[in-house]
């Protein structure tokens, strides 16, 4: 009996490729304050939304308001103090400081449902 082998070339592994971080929206968020936001009008919803994100990766209820932030959400920067001043108008946020040329300090008011808490 003979046994022939058979020249191969080496195994070589897949290289792995990095995974980009994925940005996702976390809760719990009051669905009574998105339903406020969504009939305040105007952009009060994406700005609502884009505010509870950075205040869920602050965790912080009080943050500064970026306009970078805002803009990956589709809002203009004047459209965005139109959205702010709707918001506090419905009982979502309080504007806590604003100073031309800079971002407003907003606090989020009633946004995480009752007997919840961000961790």
């Amino acid at each position: 009996m003979s046994v022939t082998i058979e020249s191969c070339e080496p195994y070589e592994r897949p290289q792995k490729t990095k995974k980009q971080r994925q940005s996702f929206f976390a809760g719990p968020v009051s669905l009574k304050w998105l339903q406020t936001a969504a009939v305040a009008g105007g952009k009060a919803l994406p700005v609502g939304l884009a505010l509870l994100h950075v205040a869920r990766l602050e965790k912080s209820s009080k943050i500064k308001v970026r306009p970078s932030v805002i803009r990956d959400f589709a809002v203009e920067r004047h459209s965005q103090y139109r959205a702010l001043d709707l918001l506090a108008e419905h009982g979502l946020i309080r504007i806590v400081e604003r100073k031309r040329g800079r971002g407003p300090i907003i606090e989020l008011l009633n946004h995480i449902p009752d007997g919840h808490k961000w961790s």
